[in-house]
Formats: structure tokens, sequence, C-alpha cells
């Protein structure tokens, strides 16, 4: 008996509910065991050099009146441009778009492109919408966690014997409306397993620029001026340097 409430206490852990605060679902902590290391065979390496960037990045576009895509498009194709996208061979990026005004709409998955020049012509080709003012931050970061979860190697409790690509959000936004509550919840759940980068297009809002110093990673907060060396840097660091792994949203050193 007494095994029996043991296991079916572990089982709990594993299928936890989702929690909705003012009808936006907050996801439940990761329950998958992810593990991520530079230095040991199962873990991953990083690169500094973006011609061997091996990498799942979902970007988030805001689409609303309050910031047409214009002013990010063209400078982000072309910076992604450089990257080695694919979906075949050893070193490949994969990108994922998603857009977001009222709601978010998932343009392309982490599978559609197979070149830079498929990826470039999909990110020039988005444009902003001429009247939907909303900007639902939190359908955006949801749909980038659902994204970028489901590509995390496996769910053993005991580790993870296959490579993962690091996973990386980079969110571009000019408001801050939507559900702050599952917006930084569901970031910490990104965080368990991958990076934020935020571009904070509007910094004389006090609300959105406190709300993206929360929602990045650090030193992965940019503004509207960013540079391509800015998010080349980001996206090259090395963010797991130390033997850690990830368990249920808490982290524990490994030798």
């Amino acid at each position: 008996m007494g095994l029996l409430v043991f296991f079916l206490g572990l089982l709990g852990l594993f299928l936890k509910p989702a929690i909705y605060v003012d009808s936006a679902a907050i996801l439940p902590p990761l329950s998958k065991y992810v593990v991520k290391d530079a230095g040991d065979p199962i873990g991953v390496p990083c690169t500094k050099n973006v011609s061997n960037a091996w990498l799942d990045i979902v970007v988030a576009i805001d689409i609303s009146t309050n910031m047409g895509p214009s002013q990010i498009t063209l400078q982000l194709g072309s910076e992604l441009r450089k990257y080695p996208i694919g979906q075949n061979g050893t070193r490949y990026t994969r990108v994922a778009i998603i857009t977001y005004a009222t709601q978010a709409t998932i343009v392309a998955n982490l599978t559609t492109f197979s070149t830079p020049d498929q990826l470039y012509t999909a990110i020039t080709g988005i444009t902003g919408s001429t009247s939907d003012s909303g900007s639902d931050m939190s359908d955006a970061v949801t749909q980038a966690y659902n994204i970028l979860y489901n590509e995390q190697p496996c769910d053993q409790v005991i580790g993870c014997e296959q490579l993962g690509r690091p996973a990386v959000f980079v969110l571009f936004a000019a408001s801050g409306s939507g559900n702050t509550a599952s917006v930084l919840q569901n970031g910490q759940n990104i965080q368990q397993f991958g990076s934020i980068i935020t571009i904070n297009y509007k910094p004389t809002d006090a609300t959105l620029t406190n709300l993206l110093n929360q929602l990045a990673s650090p030193s992965f907060n940019f503004p509207k001026s960013w540079t391509t060396s800015d998010l080349d840097w980001a996206l090259t660091q090395c963010l797991f340097n130390k033997k850690e792994f990830f368990w249920q949203g808490r982290m524990r050193g490994r030798g």
C-alpha cells in the first residue's frame, strides 16, 4: 500500500493541470527531464560562429498598430539569413515565427524552412495590422512555450541520452497588454530549458519596460536600436556552460 501511494504521488508531479488566471491558461512547470551540458556527450555544445549555430529559435513579432512590423522585418530577415537554416545535416538552425496583435498566430513552425532564403522571404513578407491595436503578449509567449517544449528531447525521469538544440525565444514588443501573470509564468517555463531575448520598441512605456526586464534572460533585453551584433551575441552565448540539469523547475548542479 505504501508503495502504491508513493507511485501515485510521483505520477502527480508529471500530470499537473493548467492554472487559469483571468481566463488565460498558465501552463504548469516543465515536466520533462532535460539535460543541458556544454561539456559532455549528452549535453549541448555552444558556438560563437553564427554559420555553425545549432539552435531552435522562435521569433514573435508584434504586428498591432502599436508597432508596424516594417521596423523589424527587413533587419531581422537579413540577420537570420546568415544562420545555417535547414532541416538536415549535423549543424543547422531552425526558426519558427509567431505574429501577434489581439491574438497570436503561428506563421511558421520549426519544420517549415529548409533554406535561409525561405526564411528571409517569410519574415520580410510579414505585414502589420491597420486596425488591431491589441497586443496579447501572453498568447504569443504561450504559443512559443508550446513549440519549444514539444522539441525537447525526452521525458525520461533519469536523464536524456539525446542531444537537444539550445532553445531561444526572441520577442519584439511595443505594448505590454495581455495577462502579465501568464506572460511571466510561461516565460519562466521557457527558461527551464532555454533563453529569452526581448527587444523593446516602446521604452517610454514603463509597464512594458518593466515586463520585458522581468521576462528576458539576464542581459538579453535590448532597446529598439538593437544591432545584428547584439542579436548574434545573445544567440551564440554558451547558456549552459555549467553541468546543470533541470527537473520540475528546480536546478541542481552536477559535479
